[in-house]
Parts: C-alpha cells; sequence; structure tokens
C-alpha cells in the first residue's frame, strides 16, 4: 500500500531552506548562555544551577527548543523525501571535517604519550580509535575514497570513540549524579554517536541510505543545535573560568566535539539540493508473505 506523503516535496523543501538558519543560530545562542549559566548561577561544589535562575531556566529553553527544531521536520519527511544522491561536500564540511581530524590526532598523541602503568583501559582504547576518526573525516571529504570500504571499515570505530568518552564522563564519581552539566554532556555525546552512525550510513551510498532521510535529519540537527552549542559553551567556559564544568572534557575534544558540529550544519545544508520523491523502502520477506496471505485465501475460496 503507497503511503500518502503529510506535506508535497517542494513544500518540504522550501520550508526546510527557512527553517535551516535556526541551526547554527540555536547552537550560538545555546552555547552563550551555557557559558553563561556556567558562569552565573553554577555551584562548583554542589554541582548544580541556582534554582529558577534566568541562564539556567534560558538553557533548557533553547535545548527543548533544538530538539523541537530537530524533530519537527523528521515528521513532515517521512512519505514525502528520498534522498537522490549523497551530500555534496561544501566549505563548511572540508573545515569541519579537516579541524576534526587535526584535533582527533593531537587528542591521541597526547593519549599516547601520557600512557603509564596506570592508565585506564578506556584511554588506552581511545588512544586506537581516534585515528580511526580523523581518517574516516579525511576520507569524507575527498571524492576518490569516499564511501570505498576503508571510509567504511574507519567509521565503525569513529563511533566507539564518542561512545568511550561518554562513558567515561557518564561514571565519573567527582562529577555528582544527578548534576544538569552531567546530563546535557550525555545529551551531546548522545547526539554526536547519532551523527556518526549518520556519517556511516553515508559510505554505503543512496540505495541503502534513501528510506533513513528522517533519521539522518534528526541526527544532523541535534548535533548541530544541541551538541555543538553544550561544546561552545564547554569552550568558553574553559576559556574565560578557572573550573571546568566537566573535567573530563578538555578544550581540545569540545573543539573535536563543535568541529563534528560545523560538519553537521554543513550536512543539513546540502539536503535540500538532494531531496527527491519519496521511494518506499523495499518490503520484507515477511510483510510479503502476509500479503501473499490473503490473496491465496481468497483463491482457496474461489475454488470451493
Amino acid at each position: 500500500m503507497n503511503k500518502r506523503p503529510l506535506v508535497p516535496l517542494d513544500s518540504f523543501v522550501s520550508g526546510l531552506r527557512r527553517v535551516l538558519p535556526a541551526y547554527p543560530v540555536c547552537l550560538l545562542l545555546l552555547g552563550l548562555t551555557y557559558f553563561l549559566a556556567l558562569h552565573e548561577s553554577f555551584d562548583y561544589v554542589i554541582g548544580h544551577f541556582e534554582t529558577g535562575a534566568f541562564w539556567y531556566v534560558l538553557l533548557i529553553v533553547l535545548t527543548v527548543g533544538g530538539v523541537i527544531v530537530s524533530a519537527v521536520p523528521v515528521f513532515l519527511a517521512r512519505y514525502t523525501v528520498s534522498a537522490a544522491d549523497v551530500p555534496e561536500n561544501n566549505l563548511g564540511a572540508g573545515f569541519g571535517s579537516v579541524m576534526g581530524a587535526c584535533l582527533a590526532v593531537i587528542l591521541a598523541a597526547d593519549s599516547i604519550l601520557a600512557f603509564t602503568p596506570e592508565t585506564a583501559v578506556s584511554a588506552k582504547l581511545e588512544a586506537f580509535t581516534l585515528p580511526f576518526l580523523a581518517l574516516s573525516l579525511i576520507l569524507g571529504i575527498l571524492p576518490m575514497t569516499r564511501g570505498t570500504v576503508l571510509h567504511q571499515l574507519c567509521s565503525i570505530p569513529a563511533i566507539l570513540t564518542v561512545n568511550l568518552t561518554m562513558f567515561v564522563c557518564y561514571f565519573d564519581p567527582a562529577v555528582p549524579i544527578n548534576s544538569p552539566v552531567r546530563n546535557l554532556t550525555t545529551v551531546m555525546h548522545c547526539a554526536l554517536l547519532l551523527f556518526l552512525l549518520s556519517e556511516s550510513r553515508l559510505t554505503f551510498g543512496v540505495k541503502s541510505w534513501r528510506i533513513t532521510v528522517p533519521y539522518y535529519i534528526f541526527a544532523n540537527g541535534t548535533t548541530a543545535a544541541i551538541a555543538g552549542g553544550i561544546a561552545l559553551g564547554g569552550i568558553l567556559n574553559r576559556l574565560l573560568t578557572t573550573e571546568p564544568a566537566d573535567p573530563n572534557l578538555s578544550l581540545l575534544r569540545l573543539g573535536l566535539y563543535l568541529a563534528l558540529a560545523v560538519l553537521a550544519v554543513s550536512r543539513l545544508f546540502a539536503l535540500p539540493k538532494i531531496c527527491g520523491k519519496y521511494v518506499e523502502p523495499p518490503k520484507k520477506e515477511k510483510e510479503k508473505d502476509e500479503e501473499a496471505k490473503p490473496q491465496s485465501d481468497k483463491e482457496s475460496s474461489s475454488e470451493k
């Protein structure tokens, strides 16, 4: 059964073009608000913001707003749009990829040089996975190597890099378990994981990716609007204050996350150029069997 589009394709594309500037704007506003909330109303001893503080309330509003801006196009894209091709690289994608690759290599080298017998297993694994993240980002902007088997293989340990850091931040006993900073850091890492999974899907080409446009929009949108904003606020906090909001997130790592957010923004701005009519995903064997059963029942009843 053919699905009816929620909105016409032309209306969706024109609406998407209008809403795209909201993602970088949300990134900047959330980043500045997060820094001001940490600077004005955050108690580093107990790990909490002052109850009802203006900047903290605004921080929550902008975070929820970023989720809404990312989620609404997802529902409108269902049964409306498919990707006719993978997005072309632009200046933003090149900057985000190169900057992210450089920072990933520096982080890997810094981790290796800091090895001691007491070094945690997660830090040792990360020194192995960070170069794959760097290689994956570089291969993604080279037309001759984009989508190759090497690119596909590198994208797997690249995702593990963010996963390891998320576990280290979440299970750090030095950070209060119910601290809003811990929660925001977890949200940031979850968005980045979705984005890197979306990037890995691009390596398999449009045939396997065209049915995941809603996921693509949500993954890139949350990374652009929320993860980028939290990373920017963390960078400002590191540069302009003496106490870090999360001791596990260094300035280099936050810079890496911000570079990934810039890449996510560029992917979103490239999306309207490759929007095509909705292509229904291929049916699974179970669905084919369910459709065949009523037909066989009709044939048997007619024979009787």
